[in-house]
């Protein structure tokens, strides 16, 4: 069951010059394997899902990145909880046919639909997941615009040793600003 504590970054985003992501609102989704997850309420483009799970880092103050989903398990525990189309952070931007995840951790397990990735006349680069494709949930390469789906968000938050250690430091919560 999806948790409903939601917050809008309406202010964070005016007070960094305003973004295309300006009054998304954000639902925490759970936590798993040490990060805590959120969806956008707003279905979005690939590009303000990629701005919004970025702009949540900044109000939160950790790491995060539209969701690196890394194993068989991690699939399971997000479509437990919801079989809605969501972006992730997979992508071959870079390279065609070379998939990286937003978070540079290894892409080293995949869950595509059947038929999928399939480039979509060489024109698909983004990865949406809980595509359902001859009656299986999987992933599906998708165009990177005209498209639109809530982003699925991973915040890395530190371990609870980490924050202590942090907040001993007076670290806590304080990222540089960009120049």
């Amino acid at each position: 069951m999806k948790h409903t504590t939601t917050f809008a970054t309406l202010l964070a985003a005016t007070m960094l010059g305003g973004t295309a992501t300006a009054g998304i609102t954000y639902t925490y989704f759970g936590s798993y394997g040490g990060h805590d997850y959120y969806t956008t309420e707003l279905s979005l483009e690939y590009y303000d899902a990629r701005e919004a799970a970025e702009q949540l880092g900044i109000q939160l103050g950790y790491d995060s990145y539209l969701a690196s989903i890394t194993d068989e398990a991690e699939s399971d525990w997000v479509q437990s909880i919801s079989l809605d189309t969501m972006w992730i952070g997979l992508n071959d931007l870079d390279m065609d046919g070379q998939w990286t995840w937003d978070s540079g951790e290894a892409f080293d397990w995949s869950d595509w639909a059947p038929g999928e990735p399939n480039e979509n006349s060489g024109d698909e680069n983004v990865v949406v997941m809980n595509w359902l494709n001859d009656e299986a949930y999987g992933w599906n390469d998708w165009k990177d615009l005209n498209r639109f789906a809530p982003a699925l968000i991973e915040v890395a938050v530190p371990a609870p040793g980490a924050i202590a250690l942090l907040s001993l430091a007076g670290l806590t919560g304080r990222r540089r600003r960009r120049a």
